[in-house]
């Protein structure tokens, strides 16, 4: 992940380590993915990152205000944009806000 956008990025809310202090962050991804993302994005989620307490582990999730509606929990390293890869494609909006009805 990177501080600054590029063309092909998908932007994340990081939290922080130790109080959750909030930084925009980008990732570069296929331009399917970004596609995706920017679907999900314009139904009202959003996407946001973590690294745990382990120090050795991420939590990426697609969320609304009122929770998460997509997790994923992986190694910090080369896993990470699989993750955000397949929890992106994985997920269907239309279908998300209908079970939280």
């Amino acid at each position: 992940m990177t501080s600054t956008p590029g063309p092909n990025d998908i932007s994340f809310t990081q939290f922080l380590l130790p109080n959750g202090r909030p930084k925009h962050v980008w990732i570069e991804r296929p331009n399917d993915i970004v596609k995706k993302a920017a679907e999900i994005r314009a139904a009202g989620f959003r996407f946001e990152t973590e690294m745990l307490g382990d120090y050795q582990t991420i939590s990426l999730t697609i969320a609304k205000d009122d929770g998460d509606y997509a997790i994923e929990v992986v190694p910090n390293g080369p896993e990470v944009p699989e993750a955000i890869d397949r929890m992106i494609a994985g997920f269907d909006p239309a279908n998300a806000v209908n079970m939280a009805a």
